[in-house]
């Protein structure tokens, strides 16, 4: 992997801790504290028991497999996350006194 893909993959990726993080504290707002720690959990093992998983995959399967499976995964956690992020978090909530719509 050169370095110009690899930063694209760790750009990535905090993007994505950082979209979590949002989620997590739009949604839960009262005890947003306990919430977050409950991502930063996730991540931490996630970033711990990634390498393993993957060369685990790819002992088995090769290289190209690997990639297959990948694909597999973020497919399925992407139709997941369409299903299940409610979409109230898209829509603008004027009830706010502080917030303008901008013409």
């Amino acid at each position: 992997m050169t370095q110009w893909s690899l930063l694209h993959v760790i750009s990535i990726i905090i993007i994505i801790i950082n979209l979590a993080y949002s989620i997590v504290s739009i949604e839960f707002p009262f005890d947003r504290e306990k919430r977050i720690g409950y991502c930063q959990t996730a991540v931490g093992l996630g970033l711990l028991s990634g390498p393993f998983i993957g060369q685990t995959i790819y002992n088995v399967v090769g290289y190209h497999g690997t990639f297959f499976i990948l694909s597999g995964i973020l497919s399925a956690s992407a139709i997941a996350a369409f299903f299940s992020i409610p979409n109230r978090i898209n829509t603008y909530n004027t009830s706010l006194p502080n917030e303008a719509i901008l013409d």
